[in-house]
């Protein structure tokens, strides 16, 4: 019983996430990689397996790691967004059961996530468009409904 709550729940989240967050469209316009980042960092901290996946790879999966301990800036990103549980594809627009076959899977963390979109220039589009407020609000929305979620899971046991 837990698992498939913990299942149901875990995607109710994530699609509220994205349902609050409508207005910030240019999240998928040069912000994919922080939205990933602050959705494998609640990942993290619950221990539920993801995987990052590159839409339109222009590198290599060698040249990424290679961009994430190197700081270099030479990463074309199309779009990043997370495989979760191994089951469904995950971005800013809501949960979806598959995505075209044009990605890689790399193997990386919400820390390099992070790196990643600190040194990342690939579209300035959402670090212009955003403002700071705007930022915090996205985190709060974030762990907000995590938050719920860990209530929800622990209520069910």
């Amino acid at each position: 019983m837990k698992r498939s709550l913990e299942k149901d729940e875990l995607r109710i989240i994530l699609n509220n996430i994205s349902e609050q967050l409508q207005d910030y469209r240019n999240i998928n316009r040069g912000g994919c990689c922080l939205f990933a980042c602050l959705i494998a960092y609640q990942l993290d901290k619950r221990k539920i397996p993801y995987d990052v996946i590159i839409e339109y790879p222009s590198n290599s999966e060698e040249e990424i790691y290679e961009e994430v301990n190197s700081g270099t800036n030479y990463l074309e990103i199309h779009h990043i967004f997370l495989k979760v549980k191994r089951k469904y594809y995950y971005d800013s627009d809501g949960v979806r059961r598959s995505w075209h076959k044009d990605i890689i899977k790399v193997k990386l963390n919400s820390k390099d996530l992070g790196m990643l979109y600190a040194k990342g220039n690939w579209n300035p589009m959402f670090k212009e468009s955003v403002s700071h407020k705007d930022l915090i609000k996205i985190k709060n929305v974030i762990k907000t409904e995590f938050k719920k979620y860990d209530k929800k899971i622990k209520n069910s046991l």
